[in-house]
């Protein structure tokens, strides 16, 4: 594992350093947060200051949470040796992630449970909405995907995993069978929680743990314990395919559109949590389309964006979604969904000029004492291309259309 992750930062350079603006400091700074980490080696919390190395977890909590930091814990927690007189208290997978942190030669971690004080709700919010820097200005992100808090990670301490190769010999050549890493991803309870999609998405590189193997994914390779596959020069595997990390690989819009497909029939614990566990992630997507989200929809291609669908019939979602969100956009239902090529292929042709030109509808946003245009153009003139929104310069209707247009709100 050290081998993979050296390899990547030494050889893949800035194609899998962070993808976001490294002002995590600054940011923790002027919200008036405080951002925490477990010292490995004083063994308690410590403030974060910049240019600290350090690594992630990304695990589920269970139907029973994990220990957690609160206000009462806070201060025992920062003293030096407090993480030995708590260990017991700790889920199995945090247990494991210590020790084995520690083994990889990491000083600093950060996990949820531990470093956002839980029952303080200027803490939580300050640090989930900063969850995007966190993760990806992490060195390298710990995946638990075999279970839930108390399955532990197989393999992070000796014994306790049953690794198995059944090897078959032909001649001179021995065969191994072997399947893609993606397909025992996609069967663990880890790949469906909506907490945990993001947290993938966001990181640069990841070890993932399933039951009986241990994978390393950054944004270039996918390499397994159980094949000698590793090479300083960048090369394509099977391994990549269905890889959601590929998903930075296309443009702005289609990264979009493929992020709330995977992200949107995920599940939650709470139904209020649709947005929260999505925001770190939107932020990325949407500074590529130059657009804000409204209510996970960005606003610089509002007409579009509102051409999702559902991916499975009404009546096999199950659950209804509580009135929380509008119906309008994909956060409102408990399914899953996506934009069909047969109903948008027509505006891809140039999705610039299908905005532009055979768009009408003015969209506002607001309350009863007022509205305001869903989307303002910053009235910038530049020559746009067949992926950008609505047209950026001055004009005297809204969303620079002709003055053919209906109102609706």
């Amino acid at each position: 594992m050290r081998q993979w992750i050296d390899t990547c930062e030494t050889h893949h350079g800035t194609l899998c350093q962070s993808l976001y603006d490294p002002s995590l400091f600054h940011s923790i700074s002027d919200s008036q947060g405080i951002l925490r980490f477990l010292d490995l080696d004083q063994k308690c919390l410590v403030e974060a200051t910049p240019q600290m190395k350090y690594a992630t977890l990304s695990y589920i909590w269970g139907s029973q949470p994990p220990f957690r930091l609160e206000r009462n814990s806070l201060h025992s927690l920062s003293q030096k040796g407090a993480l030995d007189s708590y260990f017991a208290s700790f889920s199995r997978t945090i247990q494991h992630a210590l020790i084995l942190l520690k083994r990889l030669g990491y000083r600093y971690l950060w996990i949820d449970a531990l470093c956002i004080v839980q029952d303080d709700r200027e803490d939580a919010a300050i640090l989930i909405g900063l969850m995007d820097r966190i993760y990806g200005n992490s060195s390298v992100t710990i995946c638990a995907a075999g279970g839930d808090s108390k399955f532990g990670i197989p393999g992070a301490l000796q014994k306790s995993r049953d690794l198995s190769q059944i090897v078959e010999r032909c001649g001179n050549l021995e065969l191994l069978a072997v399947r893609r890493v993606q397909s025992y991803i996609q069967r663990s309870s880890w790949n469906t929680r909506a907490w945990t999609f993001q947290e993938r998405l966001l990181l640069n590189r990841c070890l993932i743990f399933v039951d009986d193997r241990v994978f390393f994914q950054c944004r270039q390779v996918t390499w397994s314990e159980e094949l000698d596959g590793e090479c300083t020069s960048l090369t394509w595997t099977l391994d990549m395919i269905g890889s959601p990390l590929t998903v930075f690989k296309e443009n702005p819009l289609r990264r979009f559109s493929t992020c709330v497909k995977l992200y949107s029939g995920r599940k939650l614990t709470f139904y209020a949590d649709k947005l929260a566990a999505f925001e770190g992630l939107g932020k990325v997507l949407s500074s590529h389309l130059d657009a804000a989200l409204h209510y996970g929809l960005p606003d610089s291609y509002f007409d579009w964006t509102l051409l999702w669908e559902l991916n499975m019939l009404p009546e096999l979602i199950g659950t209804a979604a509580p009135p929380i969100f509008p119906s309008w956009s994909w956060c409102g239902w408990n399914a899953g969904v996506e934009w069909r090529f047969s109903t948008t292929s027509g505006t891809l042709i140039n999705l610039h000029e299908w905005l532009t030109d055979h768009t009408w509808i003015i969209w506002y946003k607001g309350q009863h004492h007022g509205y305001e245009l869903v989307w303002k153009s910053p009235r910038i003139p530049q020559t746009s291309l067949r992926w950008d929104g609505y047209p950026k310069f001055a004009s005297e209707e809204p969303y620079g259309r002709s003055p053919n247009t209906e109102i609706a709100r």
